[in-house]
This record gives C-alpha cells, sequence and structure tokens, in this order.
C-alpha cells in the first residue's frame, strides 16, 4: 500500500485547516501526476478499494469534495499546478447531478414458496411425525384375547402410508423445489451515477420519470472523466412489467449533493474514517 507522508517543508501539514475547497485544489495539484491516465471513474473505484491509501490527505475531506477531487484529477495539466484552479473547482461543482438508471433483465422472478417456506416440503395432514393409530386395535395395542396386536406389535400406531413415516410430503405448490414464479415481479439492475456533463443532463431533461432510453445515446458519456458510477445493485421489483427486457430507464435527474444523502444508504464512500 502506498501512503503519502508529511514533508519537512511544510507538506501537507496545513490541509486539515484549510477550507474545503482549497483542500481539493491542494490536493488535485499533488496528486495529478499519481492518477495520470486514469478517468475519474477509475480514480473513484480505486480510492474506495483500498487499492491505494492516501489518509493523510483524504480523511478530512467531504464526500461531495471527494467526488469533485475524482472529477477535477484527469483535468489538471501540468501548467495548472502553479496557476488558480478554483475557477475549475467552482465548474465542477456547479455542474454536479446524479441520475439512476435501471435495466430490465426479466420478468417473473422466484420467490420463496409461502406454503412450505422454501423447505419444499410440508407437514403431512394424516399423521402425527409420521405415525398414525393402528386400525386394528384402535390405538389399544391389544387384540381381543389381550395380546399384543399383531399389525402394530403392541405400540397402537403404525407408519403413516401417506409419507412413508416421514411426517412430511412434497409441497404441491413448488413441487419440492422451494420456490415458486412471482409475475408480478420483475429482477432490475439500477445503477446510480453522479455526472458533471451537461449533454447528459440536458438529454435526461427530456425525459419524464421512468423515460426508457437509447442506451447507445449516453454510453460514451458514462465512460467519460465526467461521469462516475457510484454502484451497481440487483433487486426485484413490482413497478416494472409494462416494460420489455433489456430495456434501460431514467429514473430522474437531482442537481447537486442533497443526492449523496439518499445514495449514501447504498454507496459505502468509507475509505477514510470520516467518510461517513
Amino acid at each position: 500500500m502506498r501512503k503519502l507522508k508529511e514533508n519537512n517543508s511544510g507538506g501537507f501539514s496545513p490541509l486539515s485547516s484549510l477550507p474545503q475547497a482549497q483542500k481539493v485544489i491542494l490536493v488535485s495539484k499533488r496528486l495529478s501526476n499519481y492518477f495520470r491516465g486514469n478517468t475519474s471513474n477509475e480514480i473513484y473505484n480505486l480510492i474506495r478499494a483500498k487499492d491505494i491509501v492516501f489518509e493523510d490527505l483524504f480523511k478530512s475531506l467531504s464526500n461531495e469534495n471527494f467526488l469533485i477531487l475524482c472529477f477535477m484529477l484527469p483535468k489538471i495539466k501540468e501548467s495548472d499546478k502553479t496557476s488558480d484552479i478554483t475557477k475549475l473547482y467552482e465548474q465542477i461543482k456547479n455542474s454536479f447531478f446524479s441520475f439512476s438508471l435501471v435495466e430490465v433483465q426479466n420478468h417473473g422472478v422466484d420467490v420463496s414458496c409461502g406454503d412450505c417456506n422454501g423447505d419444499g416440503d410440508v407437514r403431512c395432514d394424516w399423521c402425527d411425525d409420521g405415525e398414525v393409530e393402528c386400525e386394528e386395535c384402535g390405538g389399544d395395542g391389544k387384540d381381543s384375547y389381550d395380546d399384543d396386536c399383531s399389525e402394530c406389535n403392541g405400540r397402537g400406531y403404525v407408519s403413516c402410508e401417506e409419507c412413508s413415516g416421514d411426517g412430511y410430503n412434497t409441497c404441491n405448490s413448488c413441487h419440492g423445489g422451494g420456490t415458486q414464479t412471482d409475475d408480478n415481479l420483475s429482477q432490475i439492475q439500477p445503477s446510480d451515477y453522479v455526472s458533471i456533463d451537461t449533454n447528459i443532463y440536458n438529454n435526461f431533461e427530456l425525459k419524464k420519470k421512468f423515460g426508457v432510453i437509447e442506451y447507445n445515446m449516453i454510453e460514451n458519456s458514462l465512460s467519460s472523466n465526467n461521469t462516475i458510477n457510484l454502484y451497481d445493485y440487483e433487486t426485484d421489483s413490482s413497478e416494472f412489467q409494462d416494460f420489455d427486457e433489456g430495456d434501460v430507464l431514467l429514473i430522474g435527474t437531482e442537481r447537486g449533493f442533497d443526492c449523496l444523502t439518499r445514495l449514501g444508504k447504498r454507496v459505502e464512500l468509507t475509505c477514510f474514517e470520516n467518510f461517513s
């Protein structure tokens, strides 16, 4: 693991006392060479995966400024290291927005069978733990001569024929599989993004919630230095039955950084102790 240290000439020692904007500007200048050639999305994933550790620099950055830094680093030129790049910081900050895309993967989702709780079998309705009362002796265990019943050997109970003495039968609802297909559910893959790409934002503003988009319309933008894929996950939903499998849907756009509170429930920006 590589870790940046303070140097004797001051290094990053004043970082904790600087305003957030100045921290990002200072750090972006110092790290631009280290991340040369990486996209914003790659930088975000490298740090989030802890493949590299810069605790001395990042532990005091807020989530929003960490993301601004990821956008800034690929844009820093050699000449920027000795010039004022506050304008670049402000441009990124003012362009920031979030959006979510949902891909409809398939309709009909296997869910746990409600009749057997996913076990695949149910208790036999004809017996008690695999045994039934002996019909020959009525459960007494004796015959008319007060000898042990030959049918049950004096026990009063015999093995249940319905379940072969197991006490359980195969569930008729799921045929022993433990699952049933719920045709009212769809399997979907939502993806949460943050971006500073004004073209994406303008295109998305033309779409209403649940608007089907042509994925190739934004495919290049999603892999650019202007967009970060925060998180992908899979879930089930009943809201997408009217769409075709393979459809990619836009679920709204949101300007500013308020989205991080909502997205933070799923996105673990916890590379460093103050990322909360």
